[in-house]
């Protein structure tokens, strides 16, 4: 609205003057009509400073100091004039009762409103002490009744429309307010719906993690019964001491690989978009893959090229192929010569990533509700419901596509479309 007000100012502003020179341009100020001129001109002045108020985030004040301006200089010239010659346009203070009501409110619509009626009154009582305006004159004090009557309807009018437009605007907030708090608790419920399908997947993550911790720590054991077994000859004991420190060393640093990774990937973050290498992010990524199967060997990664580069949450992006690393290593099960392969393919300005399976496939109603919450095929005990749904948010909040083929006891493909970064 301070736009159109502020269109309407800068017309009052400019259009008096000019109109002004527009008459006079040949012709002085007629007679009387001094005065006029002045009140036009203190009318315009308020218009511009209004305009100026309004470009400082002040647009109520603006349209007080208009009112006041307008209601000021027609009562000093209905005083001087009489309202034979003025009343004939009311266009003026009509639009007061209107900036009134839609912007200041009930109350000073009907202070204006009132004021108005005083301008009125000031011009009829000119006209009627000075003995001008003859049977005009007679016929207006005679239709004040319907005159007062005309404008009460207008300013009810104007007031009832402003008051249910306020409503209107008032319930339209609020509603705004509330659809802005539900969509703060949806990112929230979000949030922990991915810790929680995070944490669920480090849960299936700790067996495979605990035979790892085993291995290392029975590395390092082994390092350390050399201790028994070192020969007399002190170069042999350097030796072997120096060669069971460096694999001591090398099974630590892998302890804390697994360590560090599984704490970045549970730990629940702000959602932080970074630009990172596809190749990079599976290598690292690969020994959390791996800890889903009991053989290892039945997970297959094909060659990645390094220009396929992502622009997402590096965490988001591990969450997205442990879940979909999972389903299909569930697909596949024990069976003798099943496995999961992962193929990364560069196309233009997007990045293709396709996790098949041999396993036993879906059907046509479990392809169509496979990404719904808690829709699940598994046992209750073995599954939530929760992981595809998860993944494709992730997909589809960072502008990417699903594909999935399957076909029953043939396996499935599911593939990934994101934007390259």
């Amino acid at each position: 609205m301070a736009p159109a007000i502020q269109l309407l100012l800068c017309f009052y502003g400019l259009g008096l003057p000019l109109n002004w020179l527009w008459q006079l341009a040949d012709r002085p100020v007629p007679h009387g009509w001094t005065l006029v001129l002045a009140t036009d001109l203190l009318t315009a002045t308020a218009a511009l400073a209004g305009v100026a108020l309004i470009r400082c985030g002040n647009p109520r004040r603006a349209v007080r100091l208009f009112i006041i301006a307008v209601l000021a200089s027609s009562v000093i010239t209905w005083h001087k004039l009489g309202a034979h010659t003025l009343l004939i346009d009311q266009t003026p203070l009509l639009l007061l009762l209107v900036m009134a009501a839609l912007v200041l409110g009930r109350s000073a619509l009907w202070l204006t409103w009132s004021g108005i009626l005083g301008v009125f009154a000031v011009g009829m009582h000119t006209d009627y002490h000075s003995g001008h305006g003859g049977h005009w004159t007679a016929n207006a004090m005679r239709n004040g009744p319907s005159l007062l009557l005309a404008w009460l309807i207008i300013a009810f009018i104007l007031d009832r429309t402003a008051s249910a437009l306020r409503d209107s605007l008032v319930r339209e907030r609020r509603h705004g307010a509330a659809l802005r708090r539900e969509m703060d608790q949806r990112e929230k419920l979000q949030e922990h719906l991915l810790h929680a399908q995070k944490l669920d997947i480090a849960g299936r993550l700790t067996s495979g993690i605990a035979h790892d911790f085993n291995n290392i720590l029975a590395v390092i054991r082994g390092f350390c019964d050399e201790r028994d077994r070192l020969g007399d000859s002190p170069q042999q004991r350097e030796a072997a001491l120096v060669d069971a420190l460096e694999g001591i060393d090398v099974a630590a640093r892998r302890g804390d690989h697994v360590c560090r990774a599984l704490l970045r990937f549970s730990r629940q973050d702000s959602v932080e978009t970074e630009r990172f290498c596809v190749r990079a992010a599976l290598v690292e990524l690969q020994p959390m893959l791996r800890q889903l199967f009991v053989n290892r060997s039945q997970l297959k990664i094909g060659e990645v090229a390094d220009t396929a580069w992502l622009l997402m949450d590096r965490n988001q992006f591990d969450l997205v192929m442990l879940n979909l690393v999972a389903n299909a290593r569930d697909a596949v099960g024990s069976q003798a010569g099943g496995s999961v392969r992962i193929e990364v393919l560069q196309r233009a300005g997007s990045v293709h990533l396709n996790i098949t399976d041999d396993g036993h496939g879906m059907d046509a109603l479990t392809r169509q509700r496979m990404f719904d919450p808690f829709f699940s095929t598994k046992p209750r005990d073995q599954g939530t419901g929760l992981g595809l749904a998860v993944v494709s948010d992730v997909v589809h909040a960072n502008g990417g596509r699903i594909e999935v083929h399957s076909s029953c006891h043939v396996g499935t493909r599911i593939s990934l479309r994101l934007p390259a970064a």
